[in-house]
């Protein structure tokens, strides 16, 4: 999956409109944004659709749905900047239309860098109950999911973690049991977004994290009869 579609002028890109924090010449610069930004976002999320479609075929991968906008929402920006200096582009579930409460795969950059990752990043304490109870009553299968993310050489997790251990643990399994939330990560140098293989080495990466998203995904959120039918709703492009 060779991919080339970033270039200097991204970073350029993301820099200036930072800078000016002007709708006119947000405007004014639309086909940039089109050139150096939507386009190649869009070209990479459709290198990465069947990657995407082999982990979970109810993830949404319309580009339209993947990518984040440019420009925040006037309600919230008080004075501050409209435009964002990072964009990213997230694979997640169309259920009630989240981000933050569904496990999602992402790939972020901004001028200084670029992430990817699987995040589960605001789960809510019911979801994270069934998280432990999940890990202490299959330990052995949840160690199997978890093996290809310790055993990565740049993938790691992060998040938030009680400060009084949980009760209850399997024997090796402290940092996961007591999570928070958290999301598994790895940062790149800004200049890997002009590499062919960014395409290949996100796929790599998400797949990856596919055995522990599948267990997020498939054992504790699909059988969580009060998540399925309730609608916390955050829009991700805002």
């Amino acid at each position: 999956m060779e991919f080339s579609g970033f270039s200097d002028k991204t970073l350029k890109y993301l820099n200036d409109i930072v800078v000016m924090n002007d709708r006119k010449w947000y405007e004014e610069h639309k086909p940039d944004y089109n050139k150096y930004i939507k386009e190649p976002f869009y070209e990479l999320i459709e290198l990465l659709t069947p990657t995407i479609r082999k982990i979970d075929p109810q993830l949404i991968t319309d580009p339209k749905k993947c990518l984040s906008r440019i420009y925040r929402d006037a309600r919230r920006v008080k004075g501050g900047c409209m435009y964002r200096d990072h964009v990213w582009l997230v694979f997640k579930r169309q259920q009630n239309d989240t981000l933050f409460e569904n496990p999602s795969f992402y790939f972020e950059i901004t001028p200084y860098g670029c992430s990817c990752g699987m995040g589960f990043y605001c789960a809510h304490a019911r979801i994270m109950e069934k998280w432990r109870n999940y890990i202490a009553e299959n330990p052995r299968a949840f160690e199997e999911a978890i093996d290809p993310i310790e055993e990565s050489e740049i993938l790691d997790a992060h998040g938030q973690s009680y400060a009084r251990p949980k009760p209850d643990c399997p024997p090796g399994l402290e940092k996961w049991y007591n999570f928070k939330t958290f999301f598994i990560n790895t940062d790149m140098d800004i200049s890997f977004i002009k590499s062919p293989d960014l395409a290949d080495f996100l796929a790599e990466q998400f797949n990856t994290c596919a055995p522990l998203y599948k267990i997020l995904s498939d054992e504790i959120l699909n059988k969580d009869s009060e998540f399925n039918d309730t609608g916390y709703i955050y829009n991700f492009n805002i």
